[in-house]
């Protein structure tokens, strides 16, 4: 069919064709895979795919100091380096490199040429004067990446047998042989950078425009520029060594650099990584001016655009997850800039079409090369919007001039276009081999003599799996199923592997790489075979984290009694894909509970481990567990502290749960304070009021009865309808569920409680009450949003607090096993744990009903109108008394965080709003929970510092106010209850630009600590005692509430009735942006921002959850 098929395609097949049937003629025991191609070389030449060998140059390339020396002196005056408010020239780079290279060698008191010097600083203006510097002083320089663990680094420190190691206050820290290495700090030094260009000019250079003396011994362009290190299949890290030629071809090359003069190149790589090469020697050297970008901007895809505008961006190189990632959430990075190069991973065309969208007019390019191949080896330029296709991965390109590209067989010969074979490069970038690895720099560097091609030439054996289709290289995959790659890192699994064995604490270790089929980044499983059966996760993870880079660490690890072996004896890792295809998704929690547990050491530990399966519904719990890891929160924790200070009657501190999360580590903890304080009861009970006809209001309530007052009109007369909206599906016996419905409220004297006033000041009265189920039919076929709809409208109808209970049930019928069920009330009677109380009374009285049955549920000790008068005794105000204190030093002078509006602030809000649904994936939800495990922190922990990190940066408060809901059950009287308990707790947090995204973290952890401690204090208290200067458009101390609910949305059965919980939309708002973030059935993140819509446009909550969620991303990587 001449329409689908070219003539030279079809006598390419015959060709092919008939090498194999020569070869099966010659040698009927031929193999499949060893057929030769004779006709290999003549198909390529003939589809224009270039075979020749790099010619050599007709001059000798120059060092890096020689070509540098040229740039500056034909841009001496010229913009070289911006970082922040800082500019330098051409020349005052060059003098300043000059000044730092002069130290290195004084420091380390040798003209030794050939050596290591070692930096771990992070990416500015200081690290690129370093990079400079070690070149010129003659030596090769190692970029150490500053997020590796301290093991880490001091390995690689030791392996490259470095004589200096640089670096600045900001660096990690971590040992070294301080003896036979020397440290030099160049934190303060560009503080004294016009006095030093002064010095030198006096010094006789300042007539020149580089300095007039070579301050480094004098090297060549075949001597190493610099060596990074890519992971080992030995266990260790193995260092490539680059020579300085090849660093100048290749950073020279105007065919991919289209950059010079007057543009501004974005440094915006890891310097660890080879694309830093870019960065830094493809912009200097071609006259650029090379712009420092914050790595925390870089983490932020909307700062960064910001950033790059600002900045007047016109190039740089993002690895391909950040690509992708920008992509998807923030394209405007891309807008404005002129050349845009990527690589590192394989991309797909959606995020292509997606780049392209927003910025028509970009050159990109998709670049690849190995570490070993002097960083590009082939480009592929992306096709303009029209041309993208719809799907498929996008193409690696063909080689640059430098390189020499070719696809042989296992036998090292040629293959036809279409074949798919092993990628071998060739050329100027060719890496030197691999620092004191002979064997493994044999195995990966050859010398071959290619059938057809002249002369033998050393080659790099890439290990890709590529093929030649329509004159581009299309990449395929990994020839050797144990090298990965993970967040554009090439990695061996075998390092890993040896990794975890020389932990000592398994004996067995296999390690699979996942990539998810629904687009999802890829996983890494690992498989032990433990020493002891301990817990899995405990110590092991710990240990790698102490180890490893962040992303050579297992996603998931499970214990299994053997690994799976080939008949050689070598680990089948085809079977143990195949097992990480069932398990990468599997919950650790459940991985946890099919192992076997280190036994209790005593009766106190036996009895702690009980209270946490009691509390998290496991059944087996391991002494050595993490609370937070097994499914803890901080919500479990306040009832936690309570059970156990009910059983051991003593104070506890729940710091001291945060800090001891393991039964066994909480029973030490507890022996000690038993030892320190006398045995009595934490707990004040919450006695039996006075009998009597009418009660007190809690604080809370007595709040919402006033703010109930203030408001006759709109939205004001509903804001406070609390509806919670069950999706049943199964056949449902609707006179049990009516009937289950008046039990509950039966039980729950709240639920029967209107609100009065006596003698001009509200009081509550309980009254008899027995609720109707009200029953709306609905067709069948009725779309989803027409329920949603009148559902909304169901639970916006007002109550009137002082005639009737604020209790509706409504039953939205459409067929006998498809049903939609409004608990609608007023939040002064209830709060949203208290729908957990509902969830599980619902069916457990339900099941009992429909079956005939009593339902079995213990009577309650009390009921919520004793913990009102309980909250006007002397008793609680005695515990008052210290967390007073704490609330008026901390929140003193407070300032409330905002996000900034699209409208002016109205003198009356009218609490209109709107709900803006996102979801986050599963894999970063799974990612983020590692994270808290890591950092021993929670959720809303996590959540809280990313949300404030946005926020500054979107307004840069540095001290600044938001609220957050906290349960105030932490009593054991009031865990039972329904009741409107829920406190409300301001966090003031203070952000400063220099500090990191976990030292923040663990600010907000302290500080939630601190206000899980003092939580009893009502809220209405501290605005009272605070007294601020009341404005009838904003809430007093915070306009902004965050929120991290783990129970409300969960999905439960009444006994055959599927039953799945959502929230109704009420297009209302208390405050200026609500932010909810809770866990979904399917393992996503969701986040609901409900905002006012005096305030806000919908497109402007959408990019600051479209900030949040690339944050994160940022912090899991």
């Amino acid at each position: 069919d001449p329409t689908r098929f070219r003539q030279n395609t079809v006598q390419a097949l015959l060709d092919n064709l008939l090498d194999v049937l020569t070869a099966i003629v010659i040698d009927p025991d031929h193999t499949v895979d060893d057929a030769p191609f004779s006709h290999a070389l003549k198909q390529l030449v003939v589809a224009n795919i270039p075979v020749d060998p790099v010619p050599v140059p007709s001059q000798p390339r120059p060092t890096l100091t020689q070509a540098f020396s040229d740039a500056v002196a034909a841009y001496h005056d010229l913009p070289a380096l911006i970082d922040g408010d800082l500019t330098l020239t051409y020349r005052e780079v060059d003098i300043l490199a000059s000044v730092i290279s002069q130290r290195i060698l004084e420091v380390t008191r040798q003209q030794e040429i050939h050596a290591f010097v070692s930096f771990c600083i992070p990416p500015g203006a200081i690290a690129v004067l370093t990079i400079l510097a070690i070149v010129k002083s003659g030596a090769a320089y190692v970029p150490l990446d500053i997020r590796f663990p301290a093991e880490r680094l001091e390995s690689l420190v030791e392996d490259s047998d470095a004589s200096l190691v640089i670096t600045t206050s900001a660096s990690p820290w971590f040992n070294f042989n301080r003896e036979r290495i020397a440290r030099l700090d160049v934190t303060s030094f560009l503080d004294d950078r016009k006095s030093l260009v002064t010095a030198f000019a006096r010094e006789g250079r300042d007539g020149s425009v580089s300095p007039a003396s070579p301050v480094s011994p004098v090297t060549s362009s075949s001597d190493a520029a610099y060596m990074l290190y890519t992971s080992g299949s030995t266990g260790k890290p193995k260092g490539v060594i680059i020579k300085q030629s090849s660093v100048v071809a290749f950073a020279t090359n105007t065919d991919i650099f289209k950059w010079g003069p007057g543009h501004r190149i974005a440094q915006v790589n890891n310097l660890a990584w080879d694309a830093s090469v870019i960065d830094v020697w493809a912009s200097l050297l071609l006259g650029a001016t090379l712009v420092c970008i914050d790595r925390f901007d870089v983490l932020d895809p909307p700062a960064l655009a910001q950033r790059f505008r600002a900045a007047h961006i016109d190039g740089c190189l993002v690895p391909t997850p950040l690509f992708r990632q920008f992509a998807a959430t923030c394209p405007d990075v891309f807008r404005g800039l002129t050349q845009v190069l990527t690589g590192g991973e394989a991309l797909d065309y959606a995020s292509v079409r997606q780049a392209r969208a927003a910025a028509p007019g970009v050159a990109f390019k998709n670049a690849y090369g190995p570490t070993e191949a002097c960083v590009v080896t082939t480009t592929f330029d992306l096709p303009d919007n029209d041309d993208v296709p719809h799907a498929g991965p996008v193409p690696i390109g063909r080689p640059l001039k430098t390189s020499q590209v070719l696809v042989v067989d296992r036998r090292g010969r040629l293959v036809p276009p279409g074949v798919i074979g092993e990628l071998i490069i060739s050329g100027e970038g060719i890496a030197e081999g691999y620092l004191n690895r002979p064997t493994e720099t044999a195995s990966a560097f050859v010398d071959l003599c290619i059938d057809g091609l002249h002369g033998n030439t050393r080659f790099y054996c890439t290990g890709d799996a590529v093929r030649w289709c329509d004159g581009q290289l299309q990449f395929v995959g990994r020839i050797n199923a144990g090298q990965v790659k993970i967040r554009g890192q090439r990695l061996e699994l075998s390092e890993i592997e040896a990794t975890i064995l020389c932990t000592r604490l398994v004996v067995g270790a296999g390690v699979s790489y996942h990539k998810p089929t629904n687009g999802d980044d890829p996983s890494l499983v690992a498989y032990v075979v433990l020493v002891f059966r301990t817990h899995v996760e405990i110590g092991l993870l710990e240990r790698l984290r102490e180890m490893l880079p962040s992303y050579m660490v297992p996603d998931r690890i499970f214990s299994v009694r053997a690994l799976p072996l080939q008949t050689s004896g070598k680990l089948d890792r085809r079977q143990l894909a195949a097992m990480a295809e069932k398990d990468a998704s599997r919950d650790i929690r459940e991985a946890t509970e099919d192992d076997q547990h280190v036994l209790p050491a005593d009766d106190m530990e036996a009895r702690l481990c009980e209270i946490f399966g009691n509390i998290l519904s496991l059944q087996v719990v391991s002494p050595l567990a993490d609370f937070f890891y097994i499914g803890g929160h901080s919500l479990l924790a306040t009832r936690l502290k309570s059970a156990l200070e009910s059983e051991f009657h003593v104070a506890i501190p729940l710091k001291t749960i945060f800090s001891h999360p393991s039964p066994r580590k909480l029973g030490a903890s507890i022996v000690e304070l038993l030892a320190s304080a006398p045995s009595h009861e934490v707990s004040m009970k919450i006695a039996a009021p006075l009998e009597g006809k009418h009660y007190p209001l809690s604080f809370a309530q007595q709040r919402l009865w006033f703010l109930r007052r203030l408001a006759y009109y709109g939205s004001q007369n509903v804001r406070y309808n609390t509806p919670y909206v069950l999706k049943l599906q199964g056949r449902l016996n609707v006179d049990a569920l009516e009937r289950t419905l008046q039990e509950i409220v039966s039980r729950h004297e709240i639920l029967r409680t209107v609100f009065v006033e006596v003698d001009y000041a509200p009081v509550t009265q309980v009254v008899d009450f027995c609720p109707r189920l009200e029953i709306v039919l609905l067709a069948s076929d009725v779309d989803k949003q027409s329920i949603h709809t009148l559902i909304g409208e169901y639970a916006r109808r007002p109550f009137s607090l002082d005639l009737e209970p604020c209790f509706r049930a409504t039953l939205f019928q459409l067929s006998q096993e498809h049903s939609y069920l409004l608990l609608c009330m007023h939040h002064i009677l209830v709060d949203g744990f208290s729908f957990d109380v509902i969830r599980q009374e619902l069916a457990e009285i339900y099941i009992a009903f429909d079956a005939g049955k009593d339902y079995d549920l213990s009577p309650l000790g009390i009921q919520y109108k004793e913990f009102a008068q309980w909250q006007q005794s002397e008793d609680f105000e005695r515990l008052l008394e210290p967390q007073i204190e704490y609330w008026t030093k901390q929140l003193k002078g407070s300032q409330a965080a905002e996000v900034p509006t699209d409208f002016p602030r109205p003198q009356h809000l009218s609490y209109e709003g709107k709900t803006f649904v996102d979801r986050f994936p599963a894999e970063l939800l799974t990612r983020l929970e590692q994270v808290c495990k890591q950092e021993h922190v929670t959720m809303f922990m996590l959540m809280s510092t990313a949300f404030r990190i946005v926020q500054f940066q979107l307004t840069g408060q540095t001290d600044a106010s938001f609220a957050f809901p906290i349960a105030n059950r932490n009593r054991p009287e009031t865990e039972k209850l329904i009741g409107f308990f829920v406190n409300t707790q301001v966090l003031r947090l203070e952000v400063h630009p220099g500090q990191t995204f976990v030292e923040l973290l663990q600010q907000v952890r302290e500080l939630s600590m601190a206000a899980f401690e003092h939580q009893d204090l009502p809220f209405e208290r501290v605005v009272s005692i605070l007294n601020p200067t009341r404005d009838l458009s904003r809430n007093p101390l915070a306009q902004i509430v965050l929120a991290y609910q783990t129970v409300k949305y969960t999905p439960f059965s009444i006994g055959n009735i599927h039953v799945s919980a959502s929230q109704a939309d009420m297009d209302v708002t208390r405050f200026d942006l609500e932010i909810h973030f809770f866990p979904k059935d399917d393992g996503q993140l969701a986040a609901d921002f409900v905002y006012s819509t005096d305030l806000y446009k919908e497109e402007t909550i959408i990019d600051l959850s479209n900030r949040i969620h690339a944050l994160l991303d940022q912090v899991v990587d």
